[in-house]
């Protein structure tokens, strides 16, 4: 049996599978596409597939809801993936924060003495004694953050931009879609 024999137009694996079943995750992955477009595309794209002997009339709509829930999780997080917002130009965000405590502890002591001579006296003579001592505490704290964006040195800009337009070429939402067929049909067309 073919695909586009068992799938026909209004009873297509999206909108009487994947959206009434698993609406979260079709709008996670899908957004607010219109189901019926995508069993229009896949009847476009893989109509004449086979479809896996096992799967009948009876049990197309049991098996189809197994293959997605074995496999939403990770196209979910794939849709994820794409749909996150970012800058192509600055891909990469790096902040580090430092925190620095110095504490100096000076201790100083100093003995001064003086001395006087009379003219006619042969020794000196302790006249003045003074005692200094110094003690210094001092505690600094020095909080440093340092934040770096960028593609880095030794990446070019041209090159980040061709990556990110070769990643929008590659259509994930079809990736997904095929996926899904590729596990409802045989791998070679009759």
């Amino acid at each position: 049996m073919k695909y586009s024999e068992l799938f026909t137009k209004g009873n297509g694996i999206f909108a009487t599978v994947f959206k009434t079943e698993y609406p979260t995750e079709y709008a996670a992955i899908f957004g607010d596409t219109d189901p019926t477009k995508l069993d229009a595309y896949a009847l476009l794209m893989y109509g004449g597939k086979t479809v896996v002997s096992s799967i009948t009339s009876d049990n197309a709509s049991d098996v189809v809801s197994a293959v997605i829930a074995v496999n939403v999780q990770g196209w979910e997080r794939e849709a994820a993936a794409m749909l996150a917002d970012y800058d192509v130009l600055t891909p990469v965000t790096g902040q580090v924060e430092r925190t620095e405590t110095v504490t100096l502890q000076e201790s100083t002591d100093n003995t001064e003495t003086g001395a006087n001579k009379a003219f006619n006296d042969t020794d000196f003579s302790d006249s003045d004694r003074k005692t200094a001592n110094d003690e210094r505490n001092r505690t600094e704290e020095r909080q440093t953050t340092e934040t770096s964006k960028g593609t880095g040195a030794s990446k070019s800009i041209s090159t980040e931009i061709a990556k990110e337009l070769q990643l929008r070429r590659d259509n994930w939402k079809k990736n997904i879609i095929f996926a899904l067929v590729r596990e409802l049909t045989t791998s070679i067309y009759e």
